[in-house]
């Protein structure tokens, strides 16, 4: 285990360890902005210093309860106490699944393991049962850390989008195939 210095400065360490300090492009904010989370309850969020923030993303959408939320915190701890993760369905699993069945409608649920994963599957599933490659997304949006969806995403240079009338699809990365831009369509997000 590594021992912490506290008088260690965390963005330096985030940057040894992480490109840019970071695990996602997307809470990349600048070096000088760059704020090292150390804890949080409720909609509150505390940084390596002491400041106190509203933490207005909260998990980009999942901890809408808010952080340490009690009655989640000891579920998950009565859970992890029966184990940590299976390579097989479990019980738990199962009862999840029900649940968002009962609360959504849906017919059947697919767990994963990011909103990236789930993206990737719903082109997938959108491709085999429409028999076509084409992808449409809208500018700006955000949609996974993915080939087909990193383009023209939040923080794309609005000059370089170009015309509402003719979207400029724009690589949000370096790394993604060539042949790939034929097979995504940006669409003007207004």
């Amino acid at each position: 285990m590594l021992s912490e210095n506290l008088n260690t400065d965390w963005t330096t360490r985030a940057h040894e360890a992480m490109p840019w300090g970071v695990s996602s492009n997307f809470r990349y904010w600048g070096d000088e902005r760059q704020i090292i989370a150390e804890r949080a309850k409720g909609a509150y969020m505390w940084d390596v210093e002491g400041k106190r923030y509203i933490d207005y993303r909260l998990g980009f959408g999942p901890i809408i309860l808010g952080h340490a939320y009690d009655e989640v915190t000891d579920h998950v701890a009565k859970l992890m106490r029966e184990g940590n993760l299976f390579s097989l369905t479990s019980t738990a699993e199962i009862r999840a699944a029900e649940a968002v069945k009962r609360m959504t409608g849906a017919d059947k649920v697919r767990f994963t393991n990011s909103g990236t994963e789930s993206v990737m599957h719903a082109v997938r599933i959108a491709r085999a049962h429409t028999n076509r490659d084409l992808l449409i997304k809208f500018e700006g949006a955000y949609h996974g850390s993915f080939d087909y969806a990193m383009w023209t995403t939040p923080g794309t240079a609005v000059s370089a989008m170009g015309s509402s009338k003719s979207p400029n699809p724009v690589p949000s990365s370096s790394g993604i195939p060539k042949p790939l831009y034929g097979l995504t369509l940006t669409l003007p997000a207004g």
